[in-house]
């Protein structure tokens, strides 16, 4: 009886590791899903930001250009 039990026993616990690391498993999955999805986040950030940057320095000349050129509206004579 107590050679049955023992088994039983030792059963239990290799369903009961073995569905902990099945679920540790699906939790490292979720996580490394999370961190590629992340990952192409930053990607496609740091693209929108360089366009930002390219934008705001195309900006930055043509009202500089403005600034010095006679017949726009914003033009400020030298002293």
């Amino acid at each position: 009886m107590a050679d049955r039990s023992l088994t039983y026993f030792l059963f239990f616990l290799i369903i009961y590791f073995g569905y902990a690391l099945y679920e540790q498993d699906q939790e490292a999955e979720r996580l490394f899903k999370i961190a590629k999805d992340q990952q192409e986040t930053i990607i496609e950030q740091n693209e929108a930001i360089q366009a930002q940057k390219f934008y705001i320095k195309l900006l930055e000349s043509r009202a500089a250009e403005d600034y010095y050129n006679e017949r726009s509206p914003i033009y400020n004579k030298p002293l």
